[in-house]
């Protein structure tokens, strides 16, 4: 995509739902040119699960983002890292979302994000 949305601009974090939706509009709207920014997006559509409540379902999107991270796409890894730890938190296992969020932080420090 050669001028993607910024997407961060589209969040309503009182309404995660729709987020999900323009998300999700945004996703099929792609030419699915850019990894990196559908990987971003998809890490955003589970943290949108995670505000819901939705633990498994956020952590089957992130499961299925996994494997498709490369090192040409850092900043998904990084947001995937941060989402899978605001999962755990959110479900309450502080100590899985410490590790993640020190690993995302570490990360985000080497990338200068």
């Amino acid at each position: 995509m050669n001028n993607p949305p910024d997407f961060m601009a589209l969040w309503d974090y009182q309404d995660p739902a729709a987020s999900a939706l323009r998300f999700q509009q945004l996703l099929a709207e792609s030419d699915n040119q850019d990894l990196q920014y559908e990987l971003e997006l998809l890490t955003q559509i589970a943290r949108t699960h995670s505000l819901r409540r939705q633990f498994a379902q956020a952590h089957q999107l992130l499961d299925e983002i996994e494997p498709r991270l490369t090192d040409a796409t850092p900043r998904a890894r990084l947001r995937a890292l941060l989402e899978r730890g605001r999962t755990f938190n959110s479900a309450g296992d502080k100590a899985s979302a410490r590790a993640l969020f020190e690993q995302g932080w570490q990360l985000g420090l080497k990338l200068g994000e």
